[in-house]
């Protein structure tokens, strides 16, 4: 089987694409548009990461839930209290 080589069109870089001030003015806008597309899409996604950052509840301490103040899908608002947590400490135990 022989290889086949193509020869770049002048100006393009060693991938094969051109600059582009030099492509076709049809590829542009579509290109232009695709870009737009992730722009937006990254910016989605970054706000929903934001937002399951406040569906998160993480305690500064390891211990045991005592008491639930909010049900699951309940809007909660801030300083609102949704558990009750115990200190525990396993090394008392022993």
């Amino acid at each position: 089987m022989a290889l086949r080589f193509r020869r770049l069109p002048q100006g393009a870089d060693s991938v094969g694409f051109l600059p582009q001030s030099r492509r076709p003015t049809a590829l542009r806008k579509p290109l232009a548009r695709c870009r737009s597309s992730v722009a937006s899409a990254q910016a989605n996604l970054t706000k929903a990461r934001e937002q399951l950052g406040y569906a998160q509840l993480n305690s500064d301490f390891a211990g045991v839930v005592t008491a639930v103040g909010a049900q699951v899908g309940q809007v909660v608002s801030p300083g609102q209290k949704v558990v009750t947590v115990a200190f525990f400490n396993p090394d008392f135990l022993q």
